[in-house]
């Protein structure tokens, strides 16, 4: 999918949140579209976001996003880059602490990767399953 293949209201909600992740996180960001990890390219990661059908997905009000929930919280979709972005930052931290209480995990990737995730705090370019679960 090309950037042009994304329906604008999607695009712009994705864009919005990915400049905010970019700002956050400019040194983890690359020019070149098959960048290795644990650096993103800015259009490839909007692509991937758009491709795993994130804003279609359910959220719960409380910082639940994508979980179901088991309170009576109402549960919603992604509609602005705000919400996105939020969601964006939370799997970046739950990445982060993943790949730091399992070495197995973290052994997978190299140290020279992890060691740039782990000083950066950016750690959704090491890989993509952040997108599905």
């Amino acid at each position: 999918i090309r950037l042009v293949d994304i329906p604008e209201a999607d695009l712009e909600i994705i864009s919005a949140a990915v400049s905010e992740l970019k700002n956050r996180h400019p040194d983890m960001f690359s020019p070149k579209f098959s960048c290795s990890a644990p650096y993103v390219n800015e259009d490839m990661i909007i692509n991937l976001i758009f491709e795993s059908h994130i804003l279609k997905k359910p959220m719960t009000s409380n910082k639940g996003f994508g979980k179901k929930s088991s309170s009576k919280h109402k549960s919603e979709k992604i509609d602005s880059g705000k919400k996105l972005a939020d969601w964006l930052k939370e799997k970046n931290t739950a990445l982060g602490k993943e790949y730091k209480q399992d070495r197995e995990k973290r052994d997978l990737i190299g140290a020279k990767e992890w060691t740039i995730a782990s000083e950066k705090g950016f750690y959704l370019g090491l890989e993509n399953s952040w997108l599905y679960n």
